[in-house]
This record gives C-alpha cells, sequence and structure tokens, in this order.
C-alpha cells in the first residue's frame, strides 16, 4: 500500500454558468465521477507550472490566465485503497477559445483516454464531483 501524500495542481475552467470536468472513473466502487483537469505536481516543480503542462498534456491548449483559488487535503478512498493529496486549486482559462465552443474534449492520459465535458451549474447536483471541496470554491 502506498502512503504517500500526492501534491496536485487542479484547474476549475468556467465559462459562463458551465465548467469543464474529466471524466473518471472508481474502479473499486465501479463509480464515475467528475474532476477538474490537473494532476500531480512533479519534484523541482511549481504549482502554477504543474497547473500549465498538465493542461497542455491532458487537453493539448495552453492557459492564458492562472489565479490561486486556494488549497485544501483530500483523504478518500479510491480503488479500494486510502489516499491523501494535498490540492492546490486554480481558476484558469484556455488559450484555445475553440475549446469553449465543444461539448467534449479528449483527455490524454499515459493509461487510458478519458472526455472532459462541460457541465452546467444547475447539473452539478447530478454529478459526484471529487474532490467535493472544489464546490466550495464554486459559486456566483
Amino acid at each position: 500500500m502506498n502512503q504517500n501524500i500526492r501534491i496536485i495542481a487542479l484547474g476549475l475552467i468556467r465559462d459562463g454558468n458551465k465548467f469543464l470536468f474529466d471524466q473518471m472513473k472508481d474502479p473499486g466502487k465501479n463509480l464515475c465521477f467528475l474532476r477538474p483537469i490537473g494532476g500531480e505536481i512533479e519534484f523541482g516543480e511549481t504549482s502554477k507550472q504543474a497547473m500549465i503542462r498538465e493542461v497542455n498534456e491532458e487537453i493539448n491548449t495552453k492557459v492564458s490566465n492562472l489565479n490561486l483559488l486556494g488549497n485544501f487535503e483530500n483523504i478518500f478512498i479510491f480503488n479500494n485503497q486510502p489516499k491523501h493529496e494535498i490540492v492546490y486549486l486554480y481558476a484558469i482559462t484556455l488559450a484555445d477559445k475553440a475549446l469553449y465552443e465543444v461539448d467534449a474534449i479528449p483527455v490524454k492520459e499515459q493509461s487510458n483516454n478519458r472526455v472532459a465535458k462541460w457541465v452546467s451549474y444547475e447539473d452539478l447536483d447530478k454529478y459526484t464531483i471529487y474532490p467535493p471541496q472544489i464546490l466550495q470554491f464554486i459559486n456566483f
């Protein structure tokens, strides 16, 4: 069992009343959930640098604005294993404005390919959002 604390950067991407979420799955719970784009901060990298890199790697675009919204701890079970993360949450703007006009964006990961989709503020309660703490940063 891996007992390391992961430090990650996640990007809250907003377009009016819609937010972009990566669609993911917890195989241990057979549960589909939504999570902002982002990932692990590499050694020697700042959270801001990680956010820029992760967006480029996952959805092949640059970031034009980054604003740190806050950070928090997330302790949870994933794939039947306990996990612990420190999360840096950013509000970010995508440089490629065409991505705001599509319903879904391919997400590239090493092990699998997923899709990120736009979800309206009114529909957020229809989904499982992880980490759940990000909901406190979504307001109008």
